[in-house]
């Protein structure tokens, strides 16, 4: 399907085929949140390789699954501690791996797709305003309340339908979950990373 604006054009395709793009067609490829979406990763960088433009960029955006601390407030057995868990055994059920980010396939997949000037950052984002820096206080508050808006509505087809959970299972994971991430000394994170790379010039 194509929507074409006066300045911008939309086009909404399966990224997980063959690009609808030719060769050489974009200065930037932005890639973002995308895990458990993807089927082959490698396959995507090397279409996106393909449809980048000579001297064109690729960035890619995404979080792990798992919830990390570096204080140990998390521990494997709370449920906060099990979240990155249950969700990447479901993206090996559905064969979506959710492991982007802990295996490093951003900066492996886009090296072999052949970009070249890899670079990365990483950034915490707290699961909820504990942090005594201010800017990641705010960002932790932003996420609390945009996490907490339906997680019951979110996890339902995961835990549910994938997982095979019943809903009073679900219901009482959530409410734990809840209670863990409203605890300001459980000092959980998502490590949310960023890749850049570029096509040579040569290419």
């Amino acid at each position: 399907m194509r929507l074409i604006l006066a300045q911008a054009q939309f086009d909404v395709d399966d990224y997980n085929k063959e690009w609808i793009y030719r060769a050489n067609f974009f200065d930037l490829i932005h890639i973002r949140w995308l895990t458990g979406t993807v089927k082959d990763w490698h396959v995507l960088y090397k279409e996106a390789y393909r449809c980048c433009k000579p001297g064109g960029w690729i960035e890619h955006m995404d979080a792990s699954g798992a919830v990390w601390s570096e204080d140990g407030t998390v521990e494997e057995d709370m449920a906060i501690g099990q979240w990155g868990k249950i969700w990447q055994e479901a993206g090996r059920r559905l064969g979506t791996p959710l492991d982007v980010f802990d295996k490093d396939i951003q900066e492996e997949g886009m090296k072999e797709a052949g970009f070249v000037n890899i670079s990365n950052k990483t950034y915490p984002i707290p699961l909820s305003p504990w942090s005594k820096d201010k800017k990641l206080r705010d960002v932790g508050l932003y996420f609390y309340a945009g996490m907490n808006q339906d997680l019951e509505g979110a996890t339902q087809f995961i835990f549910g339908n994938v997982m095979g959970w019943t809903k009073e299972e679900i219901a009482a994971y959530i409410a734990k979950l809840k209670r863990e991430i409203k605890n300001l000394n459980i000092h959980g994170h998502f490590p949310y990373r960023v890749v850049y790379a570029q096509k040579p010039l040569d290419a």
